[in-house]
């Protein structure tokens, strides 16, 4: 099976002891010190606890790092690595000076360009001037503000078709570029040492002691691993994802990926996380069959989406319709279709709990695409559903749609409801006080964390019935991939996998 070279990247000052170097998989190849802001490691200490080979990377701030010394001394430090690494990166707009060049044989280069966004003409320029100075290896990166920003390398990769160019978009939105360019021919996959904690509190070896000790856009090793499956990359003959601006918080990517490697099925499940729906769907969706790769067939659809995916689609479900929005696209015979999965996530975990909905009271909070549709689904279900919203007119454009009374938020009391679905973006405060629920409440949070939310803290102390996102999440990812792949995810399978998430 064709592999992915995988380099750990070391951006931040390692624990005194290095023991999350020691714990590195044995997949990993490569480390890259990132010297501008780990510091200048000494290469025997990192050989002591690595068998693998060093890389050593001086970014400066215009290429996106944090070295902006303009003493000099960034020749003498370069040359100072030369000596104890087995790579040194060179920035192609300052390092290829003849002295370096002189004390850097070509074996021992990894020549560079990171820098705003840039077009395909623009790259092939980059490239050209890079390539006319030998070396190992060769890296463009330029920064990605939507997801269509990265397709520029990818073209420049499958256009070149050389295996020494790594070259991928930087930021959270070309996140998705990183996990394609290994099958485009770039030798190099890079994902983030998670530094672990050794003071002040117990840390994981392997696991992030703080999701902060990952930069944005940047994955970590465990993500690259786990969640995608790298180094291995077996064929795959579709492509999924999921769309909307926090699609890298996600934990739907590992959920279906894991399926499909349990399962066998040749795919792969991508983040975009794009603000921009329209200019995606432009950029992205339409061209992404230029790179040669498999096509895209389906896209789960997250707020503040969900309104564009519905007018994107061709063929619209009878509940997306009513409900004016789409959480779940699938591509058949050429045409997409809008569904919508938020509704089922409701209404089957409420079931699980064995909760009836048929002539209860329920209060749905948050009128955009994801409450719409869950008010929907119970509506149909015999339900006696009120929507509650802070805006007022897309409050009552719901209650308009839908044919369902609206409260404004300001005057919602959550204890005449035995039934609330709490379906706003807020994580880490509830949009009404929670002090005021039903005393046998049923509570319905389609938002997740790490922890609980405190609508979930609050429901859970005053005795009520608690349902987590996590809960919805697992059923609703359960039917996308039923509806993607026309095969079950495993129930008990996909649990274990959000539980390790």
């Amino acid at each position: 099976m064709p592999e992915a070279t995988l380099v750990a990247v070391l951006a931040k000052p390692p624990s005194p002891s290095g023991q999350e170097i020691v714990d590195l998989p044995p997949a990993v190849r490569w480390l890259q010190v990132r010297a501008d802001r780990a510091g200048d490691l000494d290469p025997q200490w990192l050989r002591d606890r690595f068998s693998g080979e060093l890389l050593y990377t001086l970014r400066s701030t215009t290429a996106g790092g944090a070295f902006g010394s303009v003493n000099g001394n960034r020749r003498a430090r370069l040359l100072t690595a030369a000596r104890g690494y087995d790579l040194v990166e060179l920035e192609g707009d300052r390092d290829l000076t003849p002295d370096l060049l002189a004390a850097l044989p070509a074996d021992q280069r990894l020549l560079s360009w990171h820098g705003p966004q840039a077009s395909l003409a623009e790259l092939r320029q980059r490239w050209r001037r890079l390539a006319s100075v030998a070396a190992h290896l060769y890296q463009l990166t330029p920064q990605a503000r939507e997801p269509g920003d990265a397709m520029a390398p990818l073209r420049l990769l499958k256009e070149v078709g050389r295996s020494d160019l790594a070259a991928f978009a930087s930021g959270p939105a070309g996140l998705w570029s990183r996990l394609l360019a290994p099958r485009l021919g770039a030798p190099l996959a890079f994902a983030a040492v998670e530094i672990l904690a050794e003071q002040g509190r117990a840390a994981t070896p392997g696991l992030a002691a703080d999701a902060a000790e990952v930069d944005a856009g940047e994955l970590a090793l465990r993500q690259l691993v786990g969640d995608y499956g790298l180094p291995d990359l077996p064929p795959i003959h579709a492509l999924y994802g999921i769309v909307g601006p926090a699609a890298t918080r996600s934990l739907s990517p590992r959920l279906h990926n894991a399926a499909y490697r349990a399962m066998g099925i040749g795919a792969l499940y991508l983040p975009f996380p794009a603000k921009d729906f329209a200019a995606f769907w432009r950029e992205v969706v339409e061209r992404l069959g230029e790179l040669g790769l498999p096509p895209l067939r389906g896209l789960t659809v997250t707020g503040p989406h969900k309104e564009a995916a519905l007018a994107a689609a061709g063929q619209v479900s009878r509940l997306a319709g009513w409900a004016g929005a789409a959480n779940t696209l699938l591509r058949r015979n050429g045409c997409w279709r809008a569904d919508t999965a938020d509704a089922e996530g409701v209404l089957a975990a409420l079931d699980a709990r064995r909760v009836a909905v048929a002539g209860r009271q329920v209060a749905v909070v948050g009128c955009g695409g994801a409450g719409r549709a869950a008010a929907a689904g119970l509506a149909r279900a015999g339900a006696k559903v009120t929507l509650v919203n802070r805006g007022l007119e897309r409050g009552r454009f719901a209650g308009q749609l839908l044919g369902l009374p609206f409260v404004p938020l300001s005057d919602f009391s959550p204890r005449a409801y035995p039934l609330v679905v709490h379906a706003t973006p807020l994580r880490h405060a509830a949009p009404f006080a929670v002090e005021d629920l039903h005393p046998d409440a049923v509570v319905v949070d389609l938002v997740y964390g790490s922890a609980p939310t405190p609508l979930m803290t609050a429901a859970a102390a005053g005795g009520g019935t608690a349902i987590d996102g996590r809960e919805v999440l697992l059923i609703e990812a359960r039917r996308q991939f039923q509806l993607m792949t026309g095969r079950r995810m495993p129930a008990g399978a996909a649990r274990a996998w959000l539980g390790d998430a």
